[in-house]
């Protein structure tokens, strides 16, 4: 497993109120692009990313933790929006395929969850 280089990561929303937890797959010009939404503690946290990827199995691992931030917060159950873009034609110079296994999951306080386990066109 080596990380992946190309990429974009970005939490877009913090905001208070429970999201019914889920991610979308698209395609945008170079870009493979992963939206969703996962519950998190409180605004204290936010969910940064670790992707990997797999040439031997030709698998793209995206795994997701929430993480405490160090800033004053509110207590109340709370929901991250995020995006992130993977640039496509570094990836098939990568896997040297047309698909790749795609597979994400979600950790956050002894819960974790698996979003996404498909194949997907690149």
């Amino acid at each position: 497993m080596r990380a992946l280089e190309e990429y974009d990561f970005k939490v877009y929303e913090i905001s208070c109120g429970g999201t019914e937890e889920g991610i979308s797959v698209s395609r945008s010009g170079a870009w493979l692009v992963i939206e969703g939404a996962v519950n998190i503690p409180d605004p204290c946290h936010s969910i940064k990313v670790f992707p990997e990827l797999d040439v031997a199995t030709n698998t793209l691992k995206i795994h997701m933790k929430a993480s405490k931030m160090k800033v004053f917060c509110i207590q109340c159950l709370a929901k991250a929006k995020f995006r992130i873009k993977i640039n496509i034609f570094h990836l098939r110079q990568r896997v040297r395929k047309k698909t790749v296994r795609l597979y994400v999951d979600y950790y956050v306080k002894g819960r974790s969850a698996v979003m996404h386990d498909a194949d997907i066109e690149i």
